[in-house]
C-alpha cells in the first residue's frame, strides 16, 4: 500500500512565492538567534543577576545544563 502523491498548484517561480520564501527564511534565522540567546539564560544582565544570586554556578552554565543536572538529581 503506497500513499497518495500530493500535487500542489504553487509555482514557487512566482513573485509572492520567492517574497514568502524569503521571508519564512528571515523568521527561521530570528528564531534560531532567539532559541540560542534562551540557551544562554537570557540577555547579558539577565545572565548577570542570576549569577550573581547564585542561580547559575558560573557564567558559562546554561540553562539547559542546569535543568538536565536538575532532572538527574531527581531520578
Amino acid at each position: 500500500m503506497t500513499a497518495p502523491t500530493l500535487t500542489s498548484k504553487l509555482d514557487m517561480e512566482s513573485p509572492e512565492a520567492k517574497v514568502r520564501a524569503e521571508r519564512n527564511r528571515g523568521l527561521a534565522t530570528d528564531l534560531r538567534e532567539y532559541v540560542a540567546k534562551a540557551a544562554l539564560g537570557g540577555s547579558e544582565r539577565s545572565r548577570e543577576r542570576h549569577v550573581s544570586r547564585s542561580k547559575f554556578r558560573d557564567a558559562g552554565s546554561t540553562a539547559e545544563a542546569i535543568i538536565v543536572k536538575g532532572l538527574g538529581d531527581d531520578a
